[in-house]
């Protein structure tokens, strides 16, 4: 019977794996791993020792659609040393690996021979236009602090301040529950150690820019919104690399590609409070100073704004047209838990509606610009193309969902008095006045920021 033979053989290489002393050693070339681009073709070299007996070495691709196998089986020879060449075509970018199978001389696997899985990364052919975008972005992230900076009064901070009660509700929101949200959307959708790590540095970021042309757009707590961006951008100092460490730690230990690059991201943190506080200062300083920012930085921001814009549409439309689902649905999902989060933690603490609107979307807005300058410049490649479609998408998903907000909220104002905010921007009798009479110049600030 053919089952019963199968089986006696199967008996028999097990008994030979006991008894025979034979062992097979092998080594590569490279070692660690074999990095090429889309469309070349590079060579896997492997060293086999041990080799007491005729072998069949067959190889696979993991993901045919990342890299494929010019050759799939190897015949081995019983001679000690042997050496196999494996040509490997670069299709589209991504991480996957080869895998091994050895057959002994009797066409069956043998116990007694194994090969670990071999890494293979495809990186995408050098876009000039990436560069450029990575670098301007930084610049655009520098002016637009700057061009803050100069727009804010310190007295403004300083109302905020003084009852900060939204303040620090803002800040929990976005570096105690955003990283955990993050981290734990990472581990529901089972993502590739890459794209987490990508994610949770998404969720650690300070708010943006973002978040305040949507709390203009809404009516909502302006000065609360600046106040929470300028404080936010300063905490980050110090508890983003924290929460890097503490959530991003079980995707990076073992992975020597995946490293999170603190000193880039405390250098990169550094390098909009520095601006943040200089604008400040010079505001503050040097009122005819002020006048001149404040015409020279505004153009220039739009230039530079126009520059990212063009240059990020062909340097990074692979990241729409590659990006799995999981990756769509993980920069979906992320913002609108973030904000319905922010918005729930904000009425159990008693704020009103408005400085509940505002810290909903200071939490749901992060700084992913941010995130997508550390990824660029920092991490090696392929890891960086395929961590910085998070920040992408996650911005491109959170501009649908604050214009959905916006769409909603001018159609609620077409039935008013059942939908109006309140005018005080916390529960409470005693508001401080200048912050209500503050609030339509911090409007006019806030669109000159824009």
């Amino acid at each position: 019977m053919p089952s019963m033979q199968i089986i006696l053989e199967t008996i028999l290489l097990l008994v030979l794996a006991v008894g025979s002393s034979a062992e097979l050693n092998y080594t590569t070339l490279p070692e660690d791993f074999l990095l090429l681009s889309q469309g070349d073709t590079d060579i896997l070299q492997v060293n086999l020792t041990g080799v007491t007996e005729p072998l069949t070495v067959e190889v696979s691709s993991s993901n045919s659609r990342i890299f494929t196998l010019d050759q799939n089986v190897f015949q081995l020879d019983a001679t000690d040393l042997q050496t196999i060449a494996i040509p490997v075509l670069g299709v589209s970018f991504g991480i996957d690996t080869i895998q091994f199978t050895v057959h002994g001389n009797t066409g069956l696997i043998d116990p007694r021979f194994n090969i670990q899985p071999f890494v293979v990364k495809v990186k995408r052919k050098t876009n000039p236009l990436q560069n450029i975008f990575t670098y301007v972005l930084l610049i655009w992230l520098m002016v637009n602090y700057v061009t803050m900076g100069v727009k804010l009064e310190w007295k403004v901070i300083r109302g905020k301040l003084k009852r900060p009660f939204g303040v620090v509700i803002g800040a929990l929101c976005q570096f105690i529950i955003m990283p955990g949200c993050a981290a734990l959307l990472a581990r529901a959708l089972r993502l590739d150690a890459p794209t987490a790590v990508a994610v949770i540095i998404v969720g650690s970021c300070p708010g943006g820019w973002l978040s305040n042309v949507f709390t203009l757009l809404l009516d909502c707590d302006l000065i609360l919104s600046l106040t929470m961006t300028f404080c936010s951008t300063v905490i980050a100092l110090g508890l983003m690399p924290l929460n890097l460490f503490i959530y991003a730690r079980p995707y990076t230990s073992g992975n020597s590609s995946i490293r999170i690059p603190f000193l880039q991201i405390f250098l990169q943190l550094i390098t909009l409070v520095v601006p943040l506080f200089m604008g400040t200062y010079v505001s503050q300083r040097y009122p005819k100073a002020t006048k001149w920012f404040r015409r020279v930085l505004k153009p220039l921001a739009a230039v530079i704004i126009i520059i990212c814009f063009a240059t990020s549409v062909w340097a990074y439309y692979y990241a729409f047209v590659t990006s799995p689902f999981e990756v769509y649905l993980c920069a979906i999902l992320l913002p609108v838990i973030g904000a319905v989060l922010g918005l729930f933690v904000s009425k159990m603490s008693c704020l009103s509606n408005r400085a509940a609107i505002t810290i909903c979307i200071e939490t749901g807005a992060q700084n992913a610009l941010l995130a997508t300058s550390v990824i660029a410049l920092s991490l090696p490649q392929p890891e960086a193309d395929l961590m910085i479609r998070v920040p992408l998408l996650f911005v491109a998903m959170t501009i649908v969902f604050l214009l959905t907000m916006t769409g909603i909220y001018v159609i609620m104002k077409q039935y008013p008095g059942r939908y109006e905010l309140p005018e005080h921007d916390e529960i409470g009798e005693n508001v401080a006045t200048n912050e209500d009479e503050g609030t339509a110049d911090s409007s006019e600030r806030a669109v000159s920021i824009l």
